[in-house]
């Protein structure tokens, strides 16, 4: 549980620090009221994510998404890779905790789509024409696509390389939200799957806005990873909320 504490791993004029459950000291602060105001911001940005359970879509760039040369038209690859940070989101990062789909795969209906689309049905579970499993690096599919056209022309651009990615839609069930070097991570610990997809487009294209934003972040996320005084430290992370916030209120 995060709380308020004096603790001698922040500077003589800055004793407060706002700390997590492992003892982690997350931010420093000259009085116990700053510290406060601190920690209930951060709790605030953690409900804020904990709340609701709409759709959501992920994309991977799977280099072993292959179309399957025996059996018939099919592919065979990851939908998601467990345990490996994402790209920001939009203001926080994802990581998937292994057994995440388990339960979903068991007793949903899941189809595999086109770029998502229903219009263009590339198989489903419940028909035996689409197999899911996690294994060792994430949640792995084999699709048996139907022999219609537009299956025939989507394993012509899998086997020439122009697709090479995979999404899924998934409803979060159960997460855990923490902060990681001053941002939030999101850990998804079990999610109720609806569709798995190869794609043409990643989720997060970067415009050159966003790639411009994202630049100045990485550079103070440098600056505070390698300051040692705590109170630079700060000041540094405070920039890139504000930084963030500014830039994002645009998408």
């Amino acid at each position: 549980m995060m709380h308020v504490e004096k603790t001698d791993k922040c500077d003589a004029k800055m004793p407060w620090g706002v700390v997590d459950d492992t003892g982690k000291v997350m931010s420093c602060h000259q009085s116990e009221a700053d510290a406060k105001d601190a920690m209930d911001k951060m709790m605030a940005d953690q409900g804020a994510m904990a709340k609701g359970r709409s759709l959501e879509r992920r994309y991977v760039v799977v280099t072993e998404l292959r179309a399957r040369t025996e059996g018939g038209l099919g592919i065979r690859g990851h939908a998601a890779v467990f345990n490996s940070l994402s790209e920001d989101l939009g203001g926080f990062k994802e990581t998937i905790r292994a057994g995440a789909f388990s339960e979903s795969i068991k007793k949903d209906d899941v189809r595999s789509l086109w770029n998502h689309d229903p219009n263009f049905v590339l198989g489903r579970n419940k028909s035996g024409t689409l197999r899911l499993e996690e294994d060792g690096v994430g949640l792995r599919i084999e699709n048996d696509f139907p022999d219609t056209t537009y299956a025939r022309d989507l394993m012509k651009v899998i086997e020439r390389g122009d697709v090479n990615q995979m999404s899924f839609g998934f409803m979060k069930l159960r997460d855990d939200i923490r902060y990681e070097g001053g941002l939030i991570v999101r850990e998804l610990i079990e999610a109720q799957l609806f569709d798995v997809s190869p794609v043409t487009f990643p989720a997060y294209p970067q415009t050159d806005v966003s790639a411009r934003m994202s630049e100045r972040i990485a550079e103070a996320q440098r600056r505070h990873a390698q300051e040692t005084d705590p109170r630079i430290a700060h000041k540094i992370a405070m920039k890139i909320r504000r930084q963030r916030n500014e830039d994002y209120k645009w998408f």
